[in-house]
């Protein structure tokens, strides 16, 4: 569960721990860790475990950024990692013994870039939760991972599941 304790150690941990960070590397080639077009040639189940860990991480990202702004609250912020997580956890089944460990690699790396990418903090200013909060905006296609019914704008239906 993403609470506003567990973020900000993460992204303490992240900025404190450069050295580990740099490791990634070194540890991805060890795992044998190769960029998505290389998977794609190599292994269909990597492929499509890296095809959806990518946005499932950009998410959890932006369930954080949300959680910083005040606009979700810790229930609905883990609903909608949980959801988003599914399809990542049934694609990592489907690989195999050795392809565990890369899988792990392979997402302890994303998740380094993306929590790493940006200060967290800097992206709650008030100016830009405003703008994660607007109608049809990020907070509104997170939400429909609620599988509540969400309005992109006046009478418009959001689709379910919108990858923000």
């Amino acid at each position: 569960m993403l609470n506003r304790t567990t973020i900000l150690s993460l992204t303490c941990a992240l900025l404190v721990a450069p050295a580990s960070i740099a490791m990634l590397p070194q540890r991805a080639m060890a795992t044998g860790v190769l960029s998505p077009e290389q998977e794609a040639g190599r292994s269909p189940a990597r492929a499509l475990f890296a095809s959806l860990a990518v946005p499932m991480v950009r998410m959890e990202r932006l369930v954080a950024i949300g959680q910083l702004c005040r606009s979700l609250n810790e229930e609905t912020a883990a609903l909608i990692v949980e959801r988003a997580s599914a399809e990542v956890l049934e694609a990592r089944r489907e690989l195999g013994g050795g392809d565990l460990a890369w899988a792990d690699t392979y997402l302890e790396a994303l998740r380094a870039g993306a929590f790493r990418s940006a200060r967290l903090s800097d992206v709650a200013d008030d100016p830009s939760c405003r703008r994660f909060a607007e109608p049809g905006g990020t907070l509104t296609k997170l939400l429909t991972w609620t599988d509540e019914p969400q309005q992109v704008s006046p009478g418009i239906a959001a689709s379910p599941r919108t990858t923000p």
